[in-house]
């Protein structure tokens, strides 16, 4: 059976184990298991480390390899294998076992892979893991436990006056993005000062809320690439009720439009190499590729040249058909949105 990341901790004090997997439905949770994974790795003396990404071709003797190659840094070393979002395959699938019957000494083995369903999580790698190592599954948080969720990272960051009111105002506000709930309470320990002496009141943390939260530009990017239009008009909105530079905005969506409109240009079958330039892999790649071919290489086209007319009004004050960039973004948001669907 999987355990949970926030047991993960307690295991990773004592000797690290040959072999971790983790993989889950929520990012956030992934990467923070593989960081805390890395990070113990290395106050135990891991210094080298091995990344390895299994993508179509992937030559799996490689993983052997790894494992029996001689370090010339140190004495300890961790490997990561990231897996893509179809699995390990059945030739994956055999390296991994023969990898786990065979476990080199003085070598960790992170494996990352993103969501699996239940079907997945018992398959023969995965039993083989499990009987060496550690299977760390990230479950996502359901809404009803996300205040609970929030109030606990509240009182690990060291802010004395977490509550169950404060945390649920949390989730409600960032609409249970775990990202966005994480990014919010770093902010509160920013705004708020935790080190200086005294309790912080219910009040000074609401007040903080109130002045520092945003939706931000990330949120909005979530947004549109789910194809959430209710949810990325929203958070437009508030961005724009907040008071946001509109060209702060564009320039956090540029890499992400940019991106999908290669991968929409790619047609029904994108390579390998243009994920792995895009440094987008497991979930994130899922992600892209969807949005990607429900914007359509047309769109697509269309909205990397509005980010130009958005550009132009923000530095102009209004575009050149005389509209104001906040308008001009609308339209943006507009063209990467599914169409609205007809009833009869």
């Amino acid at each position: 059976m999987p355990i949970s990341p926030d047991r993960l901790q307690s295991s990773l004090s004592s000797k690290l184990a040959p072999v971790y997997l983790v993989a889950g439905d929520e990012p956030l949770l992934i990467q923070e298991a593989a960081d805390a994974i890395r990070r113990a790795a290395r106050e135990q003396g891991c210094d080298e480390r091995e990344v390895l990404h299994a993508e179509a071709g992937f030559d799996w003797g490689a993983l052997a390899s790894a494992g029996a190659s001689m370090s010339l840094f140190s004495q300890k070393r961790l490997i990561e294998l990231h897996l893509p979002a179809a699995g390990a395959g059945r030739e994956g699938s055999a390296a991994i076992r023969e990898y786990c019957e065979h476990c080199p000494e003085d070598t960790v083995l992170l494996i990352r892979a993103g969501e699996m369903d239940r079907r997945a999580r018992e398959t023969s790698w995965v039993k083989a893991i499990e009987k060496v190592g550690e299977f760390v599954y990230g479950w996502g948080v359901a809404p009803q436990q996300l205040p609970e969720w929030v109030m606990q990272r509240m009182q690990s960051a060291g802010l004395a006056a977490a509550s169950l009111d404060i945390a649920a105002l949390i989730a409600q506000r960032n609409e249970g993005n775990l990202l966005a709930c994480a990014q919010e309470v770093e902010k509160l320990v920013l705004l708020t000062g935790t080190g200086a002496d005294g309790e912080l009141s219910p009040e000074m943390i609401k007040a903080a809320i109130n002045d520092g939260a945003r939706f931000g530009s990330f949120d909005l990017v979530d947004k549109l690439l789910a194809g959430d239009r209710g949810g990325a008009l929203r958070s437009l909105y508030r961005l724009r009720e907040e008071g946001e530079d509109p060209l702060a905005i564009l320039g956090a969506l540029g890499w992400s439009l940019r991106c999908l409109a290669r991968l929409a240009s790619a047609g029904d079958r994108v390579p390998d190499k243009l994920f792995s330039e895009l440094k987008l892999f497991g979930d994130r790649r899922t992600k892209y590729q969807r949005a990607a071919n429900r914007l359509g290489s047309a769109r697509a086209e269309s909205a990397v040249r509005q980010m130009a007319v958005v550009d132009a009004a923000t530095k102009g004050g209004r575009s050149a058909r005389g509209r104001e960039p906040w308008n001009e973004l609308l339209e943006l948001v507009l063209i990467m949105m599914p169409p609205r669907r007809r009833t009869a």
